[in-house]
């Protein structure tokens, strides 16, 4: 294994680790469909089911029945927005984190002294919810917005579909299997949406966990530079394999199509090459290449293949 194909799977096992937390995500919106779904039946069994679908409306407008029915739907959506966004942060922190540590070790196979960091706390704030006003780590925002800001509006906009959903359907007189099916639908959109932002933040923070090592590379001495490696198949966008086998400048840029500089791959600012990125980074120290396939183990400091064999071990050591 080389270092490429190295950094690809560290890459990949990072992944992996935070995909758990997209599971949780998904499980969370399933069980906001099964009772959103569940309390409209409720009321369809109690009040409408025995009489004629024009008189809908009128009979949930008594005792403001309607308006019990769409409290008991919010109460439903925004208890699972909270297990939702803390899947999707929670995703972001575990693929910085992860990411960072195997990076971290893969370097060291190159390094002059071996660097032994920590992610710091200022740091994992900033990648993951981008509300840092440190100049220090104002490069680990995402350039489009804070992460709550973006998961408050998806969740307003969640509840404001739901409720328009079940509020026409009632007054078009729709069959609880139809308005359930129509709800059904806009929780798909929401639960697709939320995905694209899991997906883009997991991608953004894989990379940052990449520059957050070249950073501290750099500050240790080593001479490091970043390369982007593209996943390339029918679906690569043509910016990425543009840029495939691109190295960072003297300033430690990229620079993306129509001149477009960027410092991080998956945070350039424009959506287009952002949303749902899969370019990854790697970092070359001293006179290693990507195709490099052997350096010095970072726990026994013995002149070795790369690979992660060694990693957990290495891991246990440096939290000591």
């Amino acid at each position: 294994m080389n270092l490429e194909e190295a950094t690809q799977q560290a890459y990949k096992l990072s992944k992996d680790d935070a995909d758990k937390e997209t599971k949780k995500m998904l499980k969370a919106f399933k069980q906001t469909l099964d009772n959103t779904n569940a309390k409209i039946s409720s009321v369809y069994t109690k009040y409408l089911d025995n009489i004629d679908s024009n008189d809908y409306l009128f009979e949930l407008s008594k005792n403001n029945r309607l308006s019990a029915l769409n409290k008991a739907v919010d109460k439903v959506i925004i208890k699972s927005t909270k297990a939702i966004n803390k899947a999707i942060i929670n995703s972001s922190e575990v693929a910085l984190k992860k990411n960072y540590q195997r990076l971290q070790f893969l370097s060291n196979f190159f390094t002059e002294d071996k660097v032994f960091n920590k992610l710091d706390k200022g740091l994992i704030k900033a990648s993951v919810l981008g509300d840092s006003i440190n100049p220090r780590y104002k490069e680990f925002n995402a350039s489009y917005g804070k992460l709550q800001d973006i998961l408050d509006k998806n969740n307003a906009q969640t509840l404001s579909r739901v409720n328009v959903t079940i509020k026409n359907g009632i007054s078009q007189g729709l069959s609880s299997k139809e308005i359930t099916k129509n709800v059904t639908k806009q929780l798909n959109t929401s639960a697709n949406n939320a995905l694209r932002v899991i997906r883009t933040e997991t991608q953004r923070n894989l990379n940052n966990a990449s520059l957050a090592n070249n950073i501290e590379l750099k500050n240790a001495g080593e001479v490091v530079k970043r390369q982007i490696v593209s996943t390339l198949d029918s679906v690569t966008r043509e910016q990425s394999i543009q840029v495939n086998g691109q190295v960072e400048d003297d300033n430690g840029y990229f620079t993306y199509p129509n001149g477009l500089l960027v410092r991080n791959p998956g945070n350039s600012g424009v959506p287009a090459y952002d949303v749902n990125d899969r370019e990854q980074v790697i970092n070359i120290v001293g006179n290693a290449t990507p195709t490099t396939e052997v350096g010095k183990n970072p726990l026994t400091n013995n002149k070795s293949k790369i690979s992660f064999r060694n990693f957990k071990s290495w891991l246990k050591k440096r939290n000591k």
